[in-house]
């Protein structure tokens, strides 16, 4: 009787199980915080359970759950949660795997993403599972795609393409001829790439899977954008917009959009470009407060379990140990903030001695002797003597030449002397008493420290001096750091925003100043990766970081309002801007 209860009892609760997994996926797009309750039961069922298969299959879901919402990085934990509960001496699921790749795939970890992919190919052709084989390779292919390796990436498509073909797999014939089409796009090879994205097409019309044809109506009106041919791009992206499921949240309006832009302004129509535009960034921003959101209700329901756990534990500490504890910290702090000041000194003045000044300046006093050579070349009789009027022209057109490359190593050395220079007297600076020092003066020496000349041709900087030249009495080098920080930070969120694949018409760097309130007000904004809202009250806390590991202390910002509220009595703060960044710094016109 007692067998036969629990026998009943693990039925029930596996079956429960069941339901609460359902639930947890049907609450994905309604309410992300009845779907982490569900989420939570079903854990404490796995819990009592104590059973590997049902663990392997909860946090599976989990991660798809996680995947679907595009929250990638709890979906990569529940999938090495999952990997954690496989029996032992027995093989990883290959579906996990190819979760795995795909998770990868979007964090665009691509050698991640591929290694996944090939062991889980290597399980379904062991195990005789010929679709999922076959599939499998066309993932290995589009990694390689995504990752720019185009050989590589062919190779698999071929062979995933050869085989759904042989075997009648419509769906995976669709997906890789739309591939191929998208990898020939990238080669330039415009033609093979029409011919795969109109296979493509009539295989969709077939199948009649609207989503897939909006995608590849997409990706040709991205080929003919990139062949030039406007016309034909703006009709593929305008049927694509006729063909777009809008209660798909994966519906690809967002690059149709930046496509269209893209092509009209090429054509020169640049009211219909703006229309596009705009229409993008709408898409754009509706995406992001909705992954945003997705991210928030999850954090708030960690922040709600993990406040019970703090709770009790802070009872459980007596009134002596916390204020240990916090003197330590405390202590702790003001040596690292030391050590990161002398750390930032460090960094300016390190490999710069004043050696490197002679090499520059023999660079420019040699081009310039170069040039005074040549000048005094046309001056000697011997010029008029030994030469002909057909030769002269010909060595005129020259020598020109040579003059134009000297006047442009001059100008570049003449700029890279002046660098070390900045450079030199910034890592001279005293941190004795405030002087009167201009901000403007201040921020012009701190952009071509922070800017390289590939930066300038990259990012157009707006200077907008509302204030002028107004003197202040401030500590000139810790200001001067602050703006280093800060103007470092929007390059750096550039380049990021860049190497997500982000494709903006113009980035920028926009610094103003101007008195507002008995304050003097500095704003420095940039259009880069954004920071996202959940974030924005860390940004200041010590050694919270946002870059990978190895390039931010997480102490830059931290040191930048220490210097900006303690030692001058001002404030610095993330501004609300609605498609730009801005740290704006108010001192007051009167530092105590």
């Amino acid at each position: 009787m007692m067998n036969s209860a629990l026998i009943q009892d693990r039925s029930q609760n596996i079956e429960q199980l069941d339901k609460l997994i359902n639930l947890a996926m049907a609450f994905r797009k309604l309410d992300a915080n009845k779907a982490e309750e569900q989420w939570d039961k079903a854990e404490a069922i796995c819990e009592v359970e104590n059973n590997k298969v049902l663990c392997r299959k909860l946090y599976y879901k989990k991660a798809q759950f996680y995947f679907y919402n595009n929250v990638y990085d709890k979906a990569l934990d529940n999938v090495y949660k999952a990997k954690r509960h496989v029996e032992e001496n027995s093989d990883l699921d290959a579906k996990l795997l190819m979760l795995e790749g795909n998770v990868f795939l979007a964090l665009h970890k691509f050698d991640h993403a591929i290694r996944s992919f090939e062991k889980a190919c290597d399980q379904f052709q062991a195990q005789g599972h010929i679709e999922q084989y076959v599939h499998s390779l066309y993932s290995i292919g589009n990694a390689f795609n995504w990752s720019d390796n185009l050989i590589k990436g062919k190779s698999f498509l071929k062979r995933s393409l050869d085989l759904a073909v042989e075997r009648g797999l419509k769906e995976t014939e669709m997906k890789c001829t739309a591939s191929i089409g998208i990898l020939a796009t990238k080669s330039r090879e415009f033609k093979i790439a029409e011919y795969y994205f109109e296979r493509a097409l009539a295989i969709i019309d077939e199948q009649g899977d609207t989503g897939m044809k909006v995608q590849v109506l997409k990706s040709m009106g991205n080929l003919y954008n990139e062949a030039k041919d406007y016309d034909k791009a703006i009709g593929m992206l305008k049927q694509a917009l006729k063909e777009v499921d809008y209660d798909d949240p994966q519906n690809a309006m967002e690059l149709v959009h930046s496509f269209l832009a893209d092509s009209y302004e090429n054509l020169g129509d640049e009211k219909n470009a703006l229309i596009h535009f705009k229409e993008f960034h709408k898409i754009l921003e509706k995406r992001l407060n909705a992954e945003n959101q997705a991210r928030i209700s999850t954090i708030e329901h960690e922040y709600k379990t993990e406040s019970l756990k703090q709770d009790a534990e802070i009872h459980r500490l007596k009134n002596v140990e916390l204020t240990k504890a916090y003197d330590n910290l405390k202590r702790t702090q003001q040596k690292l903030i030391h050590q990161e000041k002398l750390a930032l000194l460090g960094q300016i003045t390190s490999g710069i001695a004043h050696e490197v000044q002679n090499p520059l300046n023999f660079v420019a006093n040699f081009a310039e002797s170069s040039s005074d050579i040549i000048d005094e070349m046309y001056k000697n009789p011997v010029w008029n003597e030994k030469f002909t009027k057909e030769q002269k022209r010909w060595l005129k057109e020259f020598l020109g030449s040579i003059q134009k490359n000297n006047m442009l190593i001059k100008k570049h050395g003449v700029r890279a002397s002046n660098i070390v220079r900045n450079i030199l007297s910034h890592a001279r600076e005293q941190y004795e008493g405030k002087e009167p020092v201009s901000i403007k003066d201040l921020l012009e020496e701190s952009l071509k420290l922070s800017l390289t000349e590939a930066d300038l041709k990259l990012i157009d900087v707006q200077e907008i001096y509302r204030a002028g030249q107004s003197a202040m009495h401030i500590y000139p080098a810790d200001l001067k750091r602050v703006f280093l920080n800060i103007l470092e930070n929007a390059v750096y969120a550039i380049h990021e925003d860049i190497a997500l694949g982000a494709k903006k018409s113009l980035y920028c760097i926009i610094i103003e100043t101007y008195k507002k309130d008995d304050a003097f007000i500095v704003e420095i904004s940039n259009n880069g990766s954004p920071i996202e809202e959940n974030i924005k009250n860390k940004l200041f806390n010590p050694f919270f970081t946002t870059k990978v590991d190895g390039e931010g202390t997480g102490l830059g910002l931290f040191l930048c309002q220490d210097i900006i509220e303690n030692e001058h009595q001002g404030k610095l703060e993330i501004a609300g801007e609605k498609h730009m960044t801005c740290f704006r710094i108010r001192l007051p016109l009167t530092i105590n």
